[in-house]
């Protein structure tokens, strides 16, 4: 069975480094590669909010009162 590696390991006396793909026996399971059909996708990113991301975008801002925290 086909697996890539998602950190550095050993197997079979030989270092494996990330991303690597590398021939293991059917039914060896380990926390540090998947499977290549199991393979994990990138999470789809979060939208930006329009919060103030500087100091003096910060000051501009109008100031919360007690009622606006929920």
């Amino acid at each position: 069975m086909k697996v890539k590696a998602l950190q550095p390991g050993f197997f079979g006396g030989a270092r494996i480094r990330e991303g690597q793909v590398f021939e293991v026996p059917a039914g060896t399971k380990g926390t540090w590669f998947l499977s290549v059909d199991e393979e994990v996708k990138a999470p789809a990113k979060a939208k930006a909010k329009d919060e103030p991301k500087t100091l003096s975008q910060i000051a501009k801002a109008p100031a919360l009162g007690s009622a606006d925290i929920a």
